[in-house]
C-alpha cells in the first residue's frame, strides 16, 4: 500500500511538471449530472457530503463512504429545447429538440483490510455529453449574378455534433487525524467528437426563357467540414478536508490533463462556381483537403475549488457552498492540420486546423439538505455555470478555422429526494437548466446575401453578431446505492 501511495503521488507530480504541454475540453465545465446526492446539491459538496462522486469533486471525501459501497446511477431521460434566433441571418430562426438516454455513474468503494484510515474508490462515469442536429433551408428572390434577371436564391445549412466525455479511474483517501483528510484521484478520460457542417448556396434564374445573349446559369457556394476525433487523457486531483462539529471545509486542486494518445480525421472543402461580380466572370474556386491521424486534443484547465458545509445543531438541516476557479487556456490548435501522430501519415495544411481556447471563469454553487426522517431526505441545489469559450483573432490564429459554436451561460436548479432503508439508498431527482446567450455570431447569413469575394462563401451575407440563444432542459435521474 505504501508503494501504491508513492506511485500515485509521482503521477500527480509528473502531471504538474508537464502542465505547459497539456490540453482542455469543449463546453461548460460544470455541465455534469451524476444523479447522486452531490449532483442534487448542485455539486456544492467540496466541503462535505460528496459521497460516491468524491473521486470527481474532492477525493478527500472518499474516506467518509461505507465499506464495500456499490453505486449505480442512471439518466432516465434528458429533454432539451434550444431556440436559435437569427441563426441563419436576421429573421431566419431555428429550434432544436433534443432527447438523450444513457447511463451515468458506476462506483465501488472499498476500505483496506489493514487500515481503517484508508479507503479506495473505483468509478466509471459520463462527465459530459452533447448532441446537436440541425437542418434548415432558406429560399428567396434576388438579383445578384445578373441584376437584370430575376433569380432564385436557395441556401441550406446542415449541422451535427456529437460529443461524449467518459471518465474512469480510482481514488484514494487517507485519514490523517479525526478531523483532517487528504485524497488523490487518478482518472483517464476518453473524449469522442464527431462533427459535420455543410453549407450550400445556389442561385439560378427563376425562368428558363432567357435572352439569347444569356445562357442558362447556375452559381453556387459551398462549405463542407467533417471531423472524426478521439482523445485519451490523464487527469490528477488532490483534495483536502477539515471537518469539525458543525462546519467543514474542503479544498480541491484539478491539474491540467496530460495527453496519452488520440487523433483526428478531417475533411474540408470550399467551392465557389459560376459567379459574376461587377459584370465580370469570377474564376471558380475549389479548395479541398483531407487527412487522417492529425495531431489533436481538447485541453483541461487547471482549477481550484473551495467549499464549506454547515450543519445545524439539530443535524436536520445542512447548507453547502462551493466556488471554483478555472484558469484560462491560451488559444491553441485543437486540431493541427500540419502535424500527424506518426510519420507514416501525410499531413496537410492549416486549412484543416481548428482553434480552441478558454478564458478564466469563476463558477458558484449552493445546496441545501433537509432530513425529514431517518428514511427521507430532501435535496436542493442551484449553480451558475459560465461558458469559458474564447479564442484569439490575432497573429498566427487570425485565419484559423473555428468550430461552429453557440457559447452560453447556464443556470441549473435541482431538487430531489433520498430514501433510506437499512444499507440501501434510492435517489430520485430532477434538474432544470436555463441557458441564455446574446450577441453571438450567426452561423451563416442567408438573409442579406451579397457577392463578397473576401469571405469563404462568395454568395453569403456578411456575418453579424445578432444571434440570440435560449435553452431549456429538463433531466430526470435515478440513483441506487448499496453498502455493507
Amino acid at each position: 500500500m505504501k508503494n501504491l501511495i508513492k506511485i500515485l503521488f509521482f503521477i500527480l507530480i509528473f502531471n504538474i511538471s508537464n502542465a505547459n504541454k497539456l490540453y482542455s475540453q469543449p463546453s461548460n465545465y460544470w455541465t455534469v449530472s451524476f444523479n447522486s446526492e452531490a449532483s442534487l446539491l448542485a455539486g456544492a459538496v467540496i466541503g462535505g457530503n460528496s459521497g460516491i462522486t468524491s473521486i470527481y469533486y474532492n477525493p478527500a471525501g472518499i474516506i467518509e463512504v461505507e465499506n464495500k459501497m456499490l453505486a449505480l446511477n442512471a439518466n432516465l431521460f434528458n429533454l432539451s429545447k434550444t431556440y436559435y434566433k437569427n441563426v441563419l441571418g436576421t429573421g431566419n430562426d431555428l429550434d432544436y429538440l433534443g432527447f438523450t438516454v444513457k447511463p451515468r455513474f458506476i462506483s465501488y468503494q472499498y476500505k483496506t483490510p489493514k487500515s481503517d484510515n484508508m479507503v479506495l474508490q473505483f468509478a466509471l462515469f459520463n462527465r459530459n455529453s452533447s448532441r446537436v442536429n440541425m437542418y434548415d433551408q432558406v429560399k428567396q428572390n434576388v438579383q445578384l449574378i445578373r441584376p437584370e434577371i430575376k433569380e432564385k436564391y436557395t441556401g441550406y445549412f446542415d449541422f451535427s455534433k456529437n460529443y461524449m466525455d467518459t471518465w474512469g479511474g480510482f481514488g484514494l483517501a487517507y485519514k490523517v487525524s479525526e478531523n483532517f483528510f487528504v485524497g488523490i484521484s487518478s482518472i483517464v478520460s476518453y473524449k469522442d467528437f464527431k462533427y459535420l457542417k455543410s453549407i450550400g448556396i445556389y442561385i439560378n434564374p427563376t425562368e428558363n426563357d432567357l435572352p439569347d445573349s444569356i445562357p442558362y446559369y447556375n452559381a453556387s457556394s459551398g462549405d463542407y467540414e467533417r471531423i472524426n476525433m478521439y482523445d485519451v487523457r490523464f487527469t490528477g486531483k488532490l483534495g483536502f478536508r477539515l471537518k469539525m462539529e458543525q462546519i467543514s471545509y474542503g479544498l480541491n486542486f484539478t491539474f491540467p490533463s496530460l495527453k496519452l494518445f488520440g487523433k483526428a480525421d478531417v475533411t474540408r472543402s470550399i467551392s465557389n462556381t459560376g459567379i459574376r461580380y461587377e459584370n465580370q466572370d469570377v474564376d471558380d474556386v475549389f479548395l479541398n483537403q483531407s487527412s487522417t491521424h492529425l495531431k489533436s486534443g481538447f485541453k483541461e484547465p487547471f482549477s481550484v475549488s473551495l467549499g464549506i458545509k454547515y450543519t445545524g445543531f439539530d443535524k436536520l438541516e445542512s447548507s453547502y457552498f462551493t466556488i471554483e476557479y478555472f484558469h484560462k487556456i491560451k488559444t491553441y490548435k485543437a486540431i493541427d492540420g500540419t502535424k500527424t501522430t506518426q510519420n507514416k501519415y501525410e499531413p496537410a495544411s492549416d486549412f484543416l486546423s481548428f482553434k480552441y481556447g478558454a478564458k478564466s471563469i469563476l463558477n458558484l454553487a449552493l445546496g441545501f439538505q433537509y432530513v425529514q426522517s431517518e428514511k427521507i431526505e430532501w435535496l436542493y441545489g442551484f449553480k451558475i455555470n459560465f461558458n469559458p469559450y474564447e479564442v484569439s483573432l490575432e497573429n498566427e490564429y487570425q485565419y484559423l478555422n473555428e468550430f461552429v459554436a453557440s457559447p452560453s451561460d447556464y443556470y441549473h436548479l435541482s431538487v430531489g429526494s433520498k430514501f433510506n432503508y437499512k444499507k440501501l439508498s434510492l435517489i430520485v431527482g430532477f434538474e432544470y437548466t436555463l441557458g441564455i446567450s446574446k450577441n453571438i455570431s450567426e452561423f451563416v447569413n442567408f438573409a442579406d446575401p451579397e457577392i463578397n469575394l473576401n469571405q469563404p462563401l462568395f454568395l453569403a451575407g456578411q456575418l453579424n453578431h445578432n444571434m440570440t440563444l435560449r435553452t431549456n432542459m429538463l433531466g430526470l435521474y435515478l440513483g441506487l446505492t448499496l453498502g455493507n
